[in-house]
Formats: structure tokens, sequence, C-alpha cells
């Protein structure tokens, strides 16, 4: 039986795949559709066809059981509350960097009402010892890798000879995680000239790694997440907090990072009210019934409201950080920059989809089929 090649590209638009077009040398290239929300969700969707509504979390934070807000109270809160308060965005982001030594923005006298319950799988998988589906892989995390340098160019050469050196010696199914490409999205934006390059001079490695696994033998997959958008404007919700902040904790709770926005109430009026004010002031969508039950994201547990905001916008301020970056992911999937890729070895293109633009829940029973080692795919006639 051939070994399996899944070679995993975080962020790696379909709508650049000009910069990349030489593997289509190697690979039958088709558009992925991504699932719904940020990596920590869509991850689970691309593997093993998990949902939010099956892995029981959307987004990194989800609503707690119970009010843990008490715990919350000493004198260095309310010094984070103040500043929250003042708009001291970035003196908050160092005092609570070095002196409460965490990394998020929730405000603490919200804290308690939020878990932080997301996980990432391929950091699972690695400390499962490469696991999938029961079957044994060689693995490489780049995310895990913590003697790479910050340098992008230098990072890049180097992970890649790591990726090379594995590729040459493993006997095993291989696993390979790159997160540089997010990276480079989030810190340039996909139209930036500096993006372009690292991005042309990565996927030049790539295809080599490619085509070295192809050469031993191996049946390959490579994929992506989702891609990204480039940056255009910013939403503050300053207005929002003095209009429902009063209702917090009371009647309502509220939790907002880069692009969702989410409410949870069990008054009507005020669900109503909320609503008509994010209709009329901020340039979002508020998911319907349906589009919840499509995107799996069903529960109420994920907030009666959940409102995405349209392309190119952020939130700013928000619970993850005060930071505008040039380049955003986890818009609603119909977007074109959202869109991922699919690289699939002619050896298993009987095995996928004839379509030429893949979801990710097609993705994860092609990924599926492949590793169980059945033959043909009756999924998609």
């Amino acid at each position: 039986m051939r070994k399996i090649a899944l070679y995993f590209i975080d962020a790696l638009p379909y709508f650049k795949k000009d910069i990349y077009d030489f593997l289509e040398e190697l690979l039958t290239i088709k558009k992925l559709t991504p699932g719904i929300g940020y990596s920590v969700n869509q991850h689970y969707e691309l593997v093993y066809g998990k949902q939010p509504d099956d892995i029981g979390f959307f987004g990194e934070w989800n609503i707690s059981n119970e009010n843990r807000s008490d715990q919350y109270k000493a004198m260095k809160y309310y010094l984070d509350n103040f500043m929250w308060k003042a708009n001291l965005h970035f003196f908050r982001k160092v005092y609570r960097k070095i002196f409460l030594r965490i990394d998020d923005m929730v405000p603490f006298f919200r804290r308690g009402y939020f878990l932080k319950k997301g996980s990432y799988l391929f950091k699972e998988l690695a400390a499962n010892g490469f696991k999938l589906y029961d079957k044994k892989f060689d693995g490489y995390i780049e995310e895990l890798d913590k003697s790479l340098p910050r340098n992008e160019k230098t990072r890049i050469k180097i992970f890649s000879s790591k990726i090379d050196e594995l590729i040459v010696k493993s006997k095993e199914n291989i696993l390979v995680s790159i997160s540089s490409v997010d990276h480079l999205g989030h810190k340039f934006g996909p139209e930036s000239a500096k993006y372009k390059k690292l991005l042309g001079d990565l996927m030049v490695r790539v295809s080599l790694h490619i085509e070295k696994l192809l050469k031993k033998g191996y049946s390959v997959i490579l994929f992506s997440d989702h891609g990204m958008s480039q940056y255009k404007s910013s939403v503050s919700l300053r207005n929002f907090e003095k209009i429902f902040g009063k209702y917090f904790g009371t009647k309502c709770i509220y939790f907002y990072d880069s692009l969702y926005l989410k409410v949870w109430t069990r008054d009507e009026m005020l669900e109503k009210d909320i609503v008509e004010y994010l209709e009329n002031n901020v340039p979002g969508k508020i998911l319907l019934k349906d589009e919840k039950h499509q995107y799996g994201i069903s529960k109420n547990n994920y907030g009666n409201i959940i409102l995405v905001l349209n392309e190119g916008s952020t939130f700013n301020p928000n619970y993850f950080g005060y930071k505008i970056m040039k380049g955003y992911h986890g818009y609603l999937p119909t977007y074109e920059s959202q869109k991922g890729i699919v690289g699939i070895s002619d050896d298993i293109l009987e095995i996928s989809s004839s379509k030429e633009v893949l979801t990710a829940l097609e993705l994860s029973k092609i990924i599926k089929v492949l590793i169980n080692g059945v033959e043909k795919s009756e999924f998609f006639k």
C-alpha cells in the first residue's frame, strides 16, 4: 500500500494561485471553500469533518456555564478595567502581558463569564504521536519548532530544510504543517509586494518537497484551511458599549474578537434592540437560523446573535487585542479571498471529487477514505 503525505499550509489562498502556478505541474489544484470561523475550528472540519456543534466550541473562547467573575475583584483587575474604559489600549496590553502574564484582552470584570475551550488540531496530533485515524505519521509542525528564527526569509529556509530531511529519511506516512503563510498574510497583507515575494520563495521550496514525495511513491494531498483578505477598515463598538454595556451580566453577555460578535440574551425585547442596532450601525451579517445550521453552529451556547463583519473589516479594539493587522481570515466562506486550495496527486484522483471546488467537509471525506485504504470513494457520485 502506498504511503500517504498530508502537506498542510495554513492560509494559502487560492486567489494567489498565479504566484505558485508551477505547482500544477505536480498536482491537480482545486479551490477549497472553508468552514466557518477561525483555524481553531476549520482544522477539525478539514481533517475529521467535525463542525463546531460536533466538537463543542466555536472560536477559542466560549461562554462559561457559571459566572466566575467574583475571582477577578482584586485591585490589579480594577486597574485593567480603568485602562480599558479609558481607551489606554497600548498601556493595558503591556500591563496585562508583564504584570498579569496573559495575552488576551478580555476585560477582567467580564472574564469570569467565558472559558477558553478551543484547541488546535495539529498541536494535539503532535502531542499524541502523530496518529490520524489510528495510522502513524512522521510529522513536522512549524508552529511547534521553537528553534526557528523570527526573520521570515531565514525561517523559511531553515524549516524547509528540516522538511526536506524528513522526506528523505522517513519510511512512514508524513504529515507537514506550515504556519508561515498565515503569519505573512497577517503581517504584510496579501496584496503587498513583500507577501508575494516571500510566498513565491516558499512555494518553490514546497514544490521541491512535493516532487520528492512523488518520486518516493507517496500519495499526496496538499491543502490549506482558508485564504486571506486585505485589511480595509476598523469598526468600533464604543457606542454599542455605551448603549448595551449596562446590561452586561444581567440581561445579556457578549464577546467580540477580530471579526465576530456573539451575544447571549433571554430578553426578547433587548435582543430585538441589539439586532436593530447592529443592522443599522455595524458593517456585517447576522447569521440566520438556517445559516447557523449549515455551518454547524446551531447550539445556543455559541450565541443567539452571531454577527460576522464584512470582508476587510475588523473590530478595534476587541477581546483579542488592539493592534490592527494587514490581513485577516475568518470572514464568511463565500468571499473569494477566503478560499483555500487542495492539491491532489494523480494516483488518488479517482477517490476524489470531479468538482473544481471542494468544501472542507468533502476534503475530510477524501482524507478519511485515503487513510483507511478504500480504493474508491462513493461520497461524490
